[in-house]
């Protein structure tokens, strides 16, 4: 438990291949520990979710995994909560945004959201964007705790590059 520090009221059980469930006494440690995901372990994304009642452990969907995701590059001029949602919309289902404007001032030269991914895609990596009169500029973005959790080879986050059936020839 060294990475969520020493929860007191959690409970491990292996359940499956690859699938354990993690009980906590108290509901709001649960709730923040899933918040400030994903987490991994030796190199291994863990993909917490909230059980849902009526749902049995192996009917549980693990397609998509939340993110935080921060697009660097961006216009100051779109540098807002408008365009973060616009363009985390882009990628998949936006949970939840950050605004980089504090009290009237820009706080940050980036955008910063959370979204659902589906782990079964690659991962984009940005995207062009049009701007009048001058080339298009390209939108950078960066997974946190990403680390090294996915294969470098196809960029899908659902196995490791060992595991890749796509053959890269270089």
């Amino acid at each position: 438990m060294g990475i969520w520090g020493s929860p007191v009221g959690v409970s491990i059980s292996e359940v499956g291949r690859n699938k354990v469930l993690i009980s906590f006494k108290y509901k709001r440690k649960g709730l923040q520990i899933l918040k400030n995901g994903p987490w991994s372990i030796r190199g291994n994304l863990i993909n917490l979710k909230v059980w849902i009642q009526n749902v049995a452990i192996g009917e549980v969907d693990h397609t998509f995994l939340e993110f935080w995701i921060q697009f660097h590059g961006v216009l100051l001029e779109f540098t807002n909560k408008e365009k973060a949602r616009k363009i985390g919309e882009l990628l998949e289902i936006v949970e939840e945004l950050e605004d980089p404007i504090r009290e009237n001032v820009l706080a940050r030269t980036f955008l910063r959201v959370r979204t659902a991914i589906n782990v079964n895609r690659e991962l984009a990596t940005g995207f062009w964007m049009e701007r009048d009169a001058l080339p298009p500029t390209w939108i950078h973005f960066k997974y946190e705790r990403l680390q090294d959790a996915y294969c470098m080879n196809c960029g899908i986050i659902s196995h490791g590059k060992r595991e890749c059936k796509i053959l890269l020839l270089w």
